[in-house]
């Protein structure tokens, strides 16, 4: 190239650059819209519990997502709501934020908990991102709990501090004192066992997660997963008992291979 003109490799620079910048304000953007909506969009909002769409429904437990104009941003805002026979109003799961789709990938209900995996694209900027949580809310009352599973980037644009676990085939079991055990899936086979601590009775946040143990080629039996409060356990296919204490665990952050479980 002559004149001014960027290098084949200055512009692929600039192009990772862009990603990466693009991508972690996005996730923060999705973060923070959970957490605290714009004041606007919460005078704005309103809703019934026959409003939006069925995404998980048992007995009188109805859970559905309804998307709205942003009256700041122009674009959908999607939230995931709960309703039960216990409450005249909706209750909130996930706030996405501003230019959002929630995706519900699984519910599962455990006594009174009600434990699901959802994935949340933002459309902030050219490309989309879309982190998948984990998580939990008691179907009598108070507060969601969440926390994150897959930061929804490839592994070159992400954080070393976010995870990146299989999404495919996710299998949890809530523990008495909220922690969550979670087998999940790579479409290799691989598949990975965490645990993902809930801090205080209290908090909404569960934090990032812990793998237990890789198994490369599969071969454990997700219906079995259990967790107390001081041991997860499961069988493999086979038949065969394992498990393994919550406080034998590494963290899913670092390098790729680390933020991946190893899978």
């Amino acid at each position: 190239m002559g004149g001014g003109g960027l290098t084949a490799a200055a512009a692929r620079a600039l192009v990772i650059a862009s990603l990466v910048a693009f991508a972690a304000a996005a996730l923060l953007v999705t973060a923070e819209g959970r957490a605290s909506a714009h004041p606007a969009a919460k005078r704005h909002f309103q809703t019934s519990c026959r409003s939006g769409t069925t995404e998980f429904r048992k007995g009188a437990l109805r859970v559905f997502d309804v998307s709205t104009k942003e009256p700041q941003y122009g674009g959908s805002h999607a939230r995931l709501l709960i309703c039960t026979s216990l409450a005249k109003k909706p209750r909130l799961i996930i706030d996405g934020g501003a230019d959002s789709e929630i995706l519900p990938r699984r519910f599962a209900l455990q006594g009174t908990r009600l434990g699901f995996e959802v994935q949340t694209v933002a459309f902030m900027g050219p490309f989309p991102v879309a982190p998948t949580e984990v998580g939990w809310i008691d179907v009598r009352r108070g507060p969601a709990r969440l926390g994150p599973w897959n930061a929804g980037v490839e592994p070159e644009y992400a954080e070393p501090t976010e995870p990146l676990l299989p999404v495919d085939d996710v299998h949890f079991a809530i523990a008495p004192d909220g922690s969550m055990a979670v087998i999940a899936g790579a479409q290799s086979g691989c598949q990975v066992v965490a645990v993902l601590r809930l801090p205080t009775s209290r908090s909404t946040d569960l934090e990032p997660p812990d793998v237990l143990y890789t198994a490369p080629k599969g071969g454990l039996d997700p219906a079995s997963l259990t967790i107390d409060d001081t041991t997860v356990a499961w069988t493999t296919t086979s038949g065969l008992p394992a498990s393994a204490l919550r406080s034998a665990g590494t963290p899913a952050a670092g390098n790729p291979s680390a933020q991946t479980g190893g899978c």
